[in-house]
């Protein structure tokens, strides 16, 4: 009898804020988990600025759970959230 052994991709989840590939205006602590937003004055409630993880969300991990706590949100905190797929 003859078997077919079929090897199976890892999934690289997200795990960490990749510090290589932010905006200018934030700051990535070493560990990739706490992230300092550098603006500061009247005018710092319109900059956007983005990060990305250091992997996407594989549409094979099906769901997946993270959770965000804001330490400061400034004057006009505003935030977003999006989860982009591979």
């Amino acid at each position: 009898m003859t078997y077919i052994i079929e090897k199976k991709k890892s999934i690289l989840l997200p795990t960490k804020l990749n510090k290589n590939d932010c905006a200018d205006e934030l700051t990535i602590e070493d560990n990739g988990l706490t992230m300092f937003c550098n603006v500061q004055g009247h005018h710092s409630w319109y900059i956007a600025a983005a990060v990305r993880a250091d992997y996407p969300l594989p549409v094979e991990a099906g769901l997946f759970y993270f959770e965000v706590y804001i330490v400061n949100q400034g004057l006009e905190g505003l935030m977003g959230i999006t989860a982009w797929m591979e």
